[in-house]
């Protein structure tokens, strides 16, 4: 008898026989790959993966790792590896050593090779033969010719990457667990539509989403009711890319919805997955959904780096699926989404395959960092042409997306909105003041302390803070990454509810409000900064329509100076289009001007790290290694207070470890840079490798960046 496990803790006298694991896999991995048209390919990789493990080597570590207690390092991926060195240029290699640790990059493949030999190779594979008689490697439905281009042959490995990981994990988990995983069963959008009608129905008044041409009068009612209208007729077209250019308070969260909806029921879609850029606007989103779909069980499911999984039955189900996206719906980050997409770690490429044959909205689309936008428009056209999915591209300020370039669209998107300047002028609530002279920081302030409530965002952290401390008024709050999620949630809650109740708020802020902050000021003061950080900013201002108009005043502050080439060349595009339409700031036609322009300036900077010349020689680590939307070049610090200090003293309590320790303590994390404070005070004794602030914390500021140690 050849094992592939040694026995679990709940019944120690049965071992995890060799045969039965391969089978299991390599059955499920064939199941998995008929989605992309090589079952036959799937069922070999499944029965080679672990072949390795037929060596009489691996087999007495397994004996003295139970029996003795005695680990010893006995490598097997190789041996299934080369078992296909010969096979479509060893490609399929890759994917077997990666289903451990990581997809190594193909210039690697030959060191890999080098850890085992012809005939032990022979030797394991004779034994499996003995042990299944009919099998035979068969890889000829992987269909190599179809990959016409090096990202989609880099995509197919990496989804059979995925399906693999995905059934050895799933059969290893099984037998070591007490809860057994299920694959969910294909879903019912049809139910689930009748879920969100029900709930609309409920939620409003019945005539705001039917179908009948009567309308309820109240303007804005009307064109939130034309939005879902028109999301609904635009699902039952066939393209593969959408837009869905929606101002702020149009519906757009329930709008988007049911247009997935209806795309998935009448398209048969296996999924939706709504990426969003901040956790605060996932976890409002999520809520949202998990109230319509609270009667359909394991419906949505909420990913991010914030949930914290604890080990018991009730959140198995989440803690597995987080890993997988098996899920009708998935609500998660951009940052989730893609580095996933680019990952060679079996961790994050576990859920790609499920991505297939999805609907993928991506919510604030234009906040998708300029760096990475070719290979981000490459990989979504290969998951669209080649693996049936549906892209929506969802925002105020669309980014264009059919320019001429290589990595562009051919076409347009199809614009769900069938008349994008109504939607736009009913929901135009601000007026908008551009004043081209540069004031002094010292007038800034005398202005903002006139004002009774005001809202006012600068570009940098800094001058937030320096502006606070020179205002001498009451009323006065900041809100900035220099203070923790958990204090910045508290501090908008506080002003959320003085703003019901119509009392005065002086806030100075940084671009963190801009986005899923439902903040509603009469003035809104903002800096000069690109095009969308505008329109945003003016999303937080008269966003209720009480009054006609609210006030939008854009400045410049004198001696302020922007670094950053790309942000610097945006401020400048967004100053021609000032001059030009400062009444029609919010037309949709200044988004394309505005990202048209940016595109065409830095064409060279959309693929800066060469992501794509990676892809190109299959260099699957050095694809992992650059593709960081959040770059690692700050420090995250924890900062102690006393919710934070009951989490730590749980955590060294129950001895957490791994990412759990991260996500119990991210609502306490900020992250500095090196050049923020004159230096850095930490105590990293108390968790290892986590750094928590000994520094002053001020209930206002956070941690002052000027000030603090």
């Amino acid at each position: 008898m050849y094992y592939a496990h040694t026995p679990s803790q709940y019944d120690p006298n049965l071992w995890h026989s060799f045969l039965d694991h391969s089978k299991t896999v390599a059955e499920e991995c064939s199941y998995l790959a008929e989605k992309i048209g090589c079952p036959k390919t799937g069922l070999t990789l499944g029965y080679l993966h672990d072949l390795g493990k037929l060596k009489p080597e691996f087999q007495n570590k397994l004996d003295l790792a139970y029996n003795k207690n005695i680990d010893t390092s006995v490598p097997h991926k190789e041996v299934g590896a080369y078992a296909l060195k010969n096979h479509l240029g060893g490609y399929l290699s890759l994917v077997i050593l990666g289903h451990h640790n990581q997809i190594p990059s193909k210039r690697h493949i030959v060191d890999h090779y080098e850890k085992t030999n012809q005939q032990e190779t022979n030797d394991c594979s004779n034994i499996l033969k003995s042990l299944n008689p009919n099998f035979e490697i068969d890889v000829d439905d992987f269909d190599i010719q179809s990959c016409k281009t090096p990202i989609q042959l880099y995509t197919r490995l990496k989804i059979l990457h995925s399906m693999l990981v995905e059934c050895d994990h799933k059969d290893t988990s099984n037998f070591y667990s007490k809860y057994k995983h299920i694959s969910s069963k294909s879903t019912n959008f049809e139910k689930l539509e009748s879920s969100l009608d029900f709930y609309l129905r409920k939620k409003f008044f019945a005539s705001l989403f039917a179908e009948e041409e009567s309308l309820p009068s109240n303007e804005i009612n009307s064109q939130r009711a034309q939005l879902y209208r028109d999301c609904l007729k635009a699902a039952e077209t066939k393209d593969s890319f959408y837009v869905l250019p929606a101002p702020t308070g149009a519906g757009k969260t329930l709008s988007s919805l049911a247009f997935s909806l209806r795309k998935a029921y009448l398209f048969n879609k296996q999924r939706i997955i709504f990426a969003l850029p901040y956790t605060s606007i996932i976890e409002q989103t999520a809520n949202i959904y998990k109230d319509i779909f609270h009667t359909d069980k394991n419906t949505v499911l909420e990913h991010h780096s914030a949930v914290v999984d604890d080990e018991n039955d009730k959140v198995f189900w989440r803690k597995k699926t987080s890993e997988n996206w098996d899920c009708p719906i998935v609500v998660t980050t951009i940052v989730q989404l893609f580095e996933s997409i680019f990952s060679n770690k079996p961790s994050k490429n576990k859920k790609l395959h499920n991505i297939v044959n999805s609907i993928i909205v991506l919510d604030e689309a234009q906040m998708l960092p300029l760096i990475y936008i070719k290979p981000i428009m490459e990989m979504l056209k290969v998951f669209a042409y080649k693996y049936n999915c549906t892209i929506v591209i969802c925002t105020a300020t669309p980014p264009s997306l059919n320019n001429q370039k290589s990595w562009s669209l051919d076409e347009k998107p199809y614009c769900i909105v069938e008349n994008v300047d109504k939607m736009f002028s009913v929901f135009k609530r601000v007026s908008f003041n551009y004043e081209r002279e540069k004031t002094s920081l010292d007038s800034l302030i005398d202005r903002i302390k006139n004002e009774d409530s005001i809202l006012c965002i600068v570009n940098k952290r800094k001058t937030a803070q320096n502006i606070v401390s020179k205002l001498n008024k009451d009323n006065v709050y900041h809100l900035s990454t220099t203070m923790h999620p958990h204090h910045r949630t508290k501090t908008v809650e506080i002003i959320k509810e003085r703003l019901l109740n119509n009392l005065p708020v002086t806030l100075i802020a940084t671009s963190c409000v801009e986005c899923g902050v439902d903040f509603d000021f009469d003035k809104v003061y903002r800096e000069l900064a690109p095009y969308s950080s505008i329109i945003q900013a003016a999303g937080r201002c008269n966003r209720n329509g009480k009054k006609s108009f609210g006030e939008v005043t854009i400045f410049q502050i004198e001696k302020e100076s922007v670094k950053d080439p790309i942000l610097k060349t945006g401020i400048e595009i967004t100053k021609m289009i000032l001059d030009k339409n400062i009444l029609d700031l919010e037309n949709i036609a200044n988004s394309e001007t505005y990202f048209s322009e940016l595109y065409k300036i830095y064409d060279a900077d959309l693929d800066k790290k060469e992501i794509l010349k990676d892809i190109k020689y299959l260099d699957f680590e050095a694809v992992d290694s650059k593709f960081k939307i959040i770059e690692q070049d700050t420090i995250s610090i924890v900062i102690s207070c006393p919710e934070s200090q009951v989490i730590i003293d749980s955590i060294i309590k129950d001895k957490t470890t791994g990412i759990n320790i991260n996500r119990k303590l991210s609502p306490y994390t900020i992250s500095l840079y090196n050049s923020d404070v004159q230096s850095f005070t930490v105590d990293t004794n108390i968790i290892p490798g986590v750094n928590i602030w000994t520094g002053n914390y001020s209930s206002l500021y956070g941690i002052r960046l000027d000030v603090d140690k």
